[in-house]
């Protein structure tokens, strides 16, 4: 005889007599995300320990679905959906189901508007997010503990002084105004057909689609919590986002075009044809990744390594997809 459960489609099929009633199931989780490589990102990260199963949507209408279907433990929403917007679409999911636990994840740099108190949400997820933090901030939602939104760890503990802390502070604006020391650069190739080159992709490119362009470049300098996110060509500069003076992205441009070629020669040294580029440079604080868009333009970011290689590369690809499409390459 079988013992008839809460939600047979939440919980499983009915246990059984002689079956383990203690057994742990894993609790499931409703993403809502229309930035595929962030979304995928976040179900690996939840999934990687095992108590998670996760389940991707990319708009309102299927996160509709889906929750028609079946019943999940937690969904998560980011607010910068198009179609409803992620706030309707929250709203939608609390009056059709007034005990649903909600996640939300804000606008990039923005705190929850006002219109989403009102909902009762039981956590709060930021972008970029840091992955020691994942589980517990999801493990609080699901146990309706404080909500805590996950931030980049503050520079000083709870502990320090307001006096220790001006001492820091003052110790990094005395860094901060010392002057980086001179780097030795790589010339631009002195060929003219390099220099036709980069015309040809230079004229190539509308000030629309550059626009355009520029903002997708943007929102992953964001997605990744990027210092730099350059657009190259044989080491020039054809675009750049993030925070670096435009002098030193074009110096990152010359290295990119330099690791760039040193690929080719290696690939026509060991007879075959230079058809991919993807390269991870990483010091003892930072990670510089190059990935190509087309041909020998290449797009590359530069971060601090707190950022997992797994995001960044998603996160890239994701962008390097989006900027063929606008460069008529997709």
């Amino acid at each position: 005889m079988c013992l008839d459960t809460a939600k047979k489609s939440r919980l499983g099929p009915p246990l059984c007599q002689g079956e383990n009633m203690n057994a742990a199931r894993k609790e499931s989780i409703l993403i809502v995300d229309e930035n595929t490589a962030f979304a995928t990102i976040l179900k690996e990260g939840l999934e990687q320990g095992g108590a998670y199963h996760t389940v991707l949507t990319s708009n309102g209408e299927e996160a509709l679905q889906a929750l028609d279907g079946a019943s999940f433990d937690l969904v998560i929403i980011d607010l910068g959906l198009s179609d409803p917007d992620g706030l309707s679409l929250a709203h939608t999911v609390r009056e059709q189901l007034p005990d649903q636990k909600l996640m939300l994840i804000p606008l990039m740099g923005e705190n929850l508007p006002p219109e989403a108190n009102a909902l009762g949400v039981s956590g709060i997820l930021t972008k970029p997010f840091f992955f020691p933090d994942l589980p517990g901030i999801i493990a609080s939602a699901l146990r309706e503990e404080e909500e805590t939104p996950i931030s980049p760890p503050s520079a000083f503990s709870e502990d320090e002084s307001d006096e220790e802390k001006t001492v820091l502070e003052e110790e990094k604006g005395e860094r901060k105004e010392k002057e980086a020391p001179p780097v030795d650069l790589p010339a631009l190739p002195d060929d003219e057909r390099v220099a036709q080159r980069i015309a040809e992709v230079r004229a190539s490119i509308s000030d629309k689609r550059l626009q355009r362009i520029t903002q997708a470049m943007g929102n992953l300098s964001q997605d990744i919590n990027a210092e730099a996110v350059i657009l190259s060509c044989e080491g020039a500069l054809l675009a750049y986002a993030g925070m670096l003076p435009e002098g030193d992205a074009e110096g990152l441009a010359r290295i990119v075009g330099e690791n760039w070629r040193m690929s080719e020669r290696v690939a026509r040294i060991l007879g075959r044809s230079q058809s991919h580029f993807e390269q991870s440079v990483e010091g003892g604080e930072f990670i510089l990744y190059s990935l190509v868009v087309f041909k020998d333009v290449i797009l590359s970011t530069a971060q601090g390594t707190a950022t997992p290689l797994g995001l960044i590369r998603h996160s890239t690809k994701y962008t390097v997809d989006t900027l063929r499409r606008l460069m008529g390459h997709g």
